[in-house]
């Protein structure tokens, strides 16, 4: 949660810089390909369903968990706080 103007800005600055996906008919295609090449019993069927909205953007996931998306390997994984430093490091406490 946001807590001065200044932390506000930042966020709105960084959430203006990404692209912001929907799930459609490819991407839904794309989320059952994934279930069918991955463990499920390593990985749970919401970042499977964003993994495949992914890949089928052709774009990497932010995440503040990568852990989460650890078990698909055919994702690529951007730590948030590794975007911190550069966007917005007061709203994640990086330094």
């Amino acid at each position: 949660m946001a807590r001065s103007e200044e932390e506000i800005q930042a966020v709105d600055d960084a959430m203006s810089a990404m692209k912001v996906l929907g799930l459609n008919a490819k991407s839904a295609k794309a989320v059952g390909k994934f279930f069918s090449n991955i463990d499920q019993k390593k990985v749970r069927d919401l970042p499977v369903l964003i993994a495949g909205v992914c890949r089928e953007s052709k774009l990497p996931i932010v995440t503040m968990n990568p852990k989460r998306f650890s078990g698909i390997k055919q994702l690529r994984v951007i730590p948030a706080k590794k975007l911190a430093r550069y966007l917005a490091p007061e709203i994640l406490d990086v330094k």
